[in-house]
């Protein structure tokens, strides 16, 4: 199920202020299952895409200048590019600090 959350980083700034602070979560509908089958590139590749697949769902639950990388307006993509890349895209299957695990 996809969840977009937003306002927390403005809770603190209220919370300073003695105010109370505003936090909105929507929930999407369910989606899925997601399948992956195969090894090495290929299966990085078909996981790669169903993060983006849900980080859609979940950017549609978002307001739209929020929606960073997966937003629609092509000037808010361009701003985010690079966000959107896992900590890992470069890493090999398997692959721990040295060596092939």
């Amino acid at each position: 199920m996809p969840v977009g959350f937003f306002g927390f980083t403005q809770v603190f700034q209220h919370l300073a202020r003695a105010k109370r602070g505003r936090v909105t979560i929507n929930i999407g509908e369910p989606i899925g299952p997601f399948s992956a089958d195969g090894s090495g590139r290929a299966h990085r590749d078909r996981l790669d895409e169903i993060g983006h697949e849900i980080m859609r769902h979940i950017a549609d639950l978002l307001p739209p200048e929020l929606r960073g990388f997966f937003s629609d307006d092509p000037e808010i993509r361009e701003a985010a590019r690079g966000t959107e890349l896992y900590p890992w895209a470069d890493k090999i299957e398997g692959e721990v600090a040295g060596g092939i695990h």
